[in-house]
């Protein structure tokens, strides 16, 4: 389903099934190292962080 609706919306990149602890570290990563804007989206409050962090 991600994968579908990140093509429908044009996304390069689509990551699915990331680890609590990992989400972060995935959207620093991206952001620093590759300097592209992110998107996230999230179900719980473990992903807070990443959410906040995103573009």
């Amino acid at each position: 389903m991600a994968q579908y609706v990140g093509k429908q919306l044009g996304m390069d990149e689509i990551f699915v099934e990331v680890l609590p602890h990992q989400k972060l570290d995935k959207i620093e990563h991206i952001q620093k190292q590759e300097g592209l804007r992110t998107a996230m989206t999230g179900d719980g409050v473990n992903d807070a962080p990443a959410l906040a962090k995103a573009d």
